[in-house]
């Protein structure tokens, strides 16, 4: 009878042990997942915070049921109880595939609007400076996230961002210049507008 129990419990043990090391793999590989999609995943940057937020609630939802219902198999309730966890990560991460496939494909990403650009001055001499700001929105709700870039046919841009300074060159090349501003949202949708400045 003794030997009987002493394997017994030697089962157990052997069982409890492996399913802990099943519960720390899976704990690892989660993490690494996360890890994995969060640094390299180019199209975490087009994933709206509904999106986002499903998939975290769907990851750290397998964690949980890895991690508290894993040991518990043996019960007939921590069979149920894991099975609904699972069932509830699922659920999760399918909203957010439905979000993406039903709202985000129909939902075009629209191009910055630029509304003008206002300069201190219509004309230059040369050599000399002038400033420019560039007014500009977001049909998608990104305007303060919206990315400016200047470019002149001739002479240089002194700053970055929506308000610079531009440096008409010494010796133009000629009497009319044409400095293009660009305006890119965080999706990569661009629009440019030209604005045309006398040098004399």
């Amino acid at each position: 009878m003794g030997s009987i129990g002493s394997q017994s419990d030697e089962c157990t043990q052997n069982g409890r042990i492996k399913l802990e090391s099943i519960r720390i793999g899976l704990e690892l590989a989660a993490i690494v997942s996360m890890f994995g999609v969060a640094t390299y995943a180019p199209f975490i940057r087009v994933l709206t915070q509904t999106q986002i937020a499903c998939f975290i609630l769907g990851i750290l939802a397998i964690v949980l049921c890895v991690r508290y219902f894993l040991p518990r198999l043996h019960t007939v309730r921590g069979r149920r109880r894991l099975l609904n966890i699972i069932l509830f990560s699922l659920s999760i991460i399918a909203i957010g595939a439905i979000y993406y496939r039903v709202v985000d494909v129909q939902f075009i990403n629209k191009a910055p609007v630029i509304e003008g650009i206002v300069a201190s001055q219509a004309e230059v001499r040369r050599g000399e400076k002038m400033t420019l700001e560039g007014r500009a929105w977001d049909p998608d709700g990104d305007s303060h996230r919206l990315d400016f870039r200047w470019d002149p046919d001739d002479g240089t841009i002194e700053g970055e961002g929506q308000a610079v300074t531009y440096k008409a060159p010494a010796h133009p090349t000629q009497r009319f210049i044409v400095i293009k501003l660009i305006v890119e949202d965080p999706k990569g949708k661009s629009t440019e507008k030209p604005f045309v400045v006398e040098v004399y």
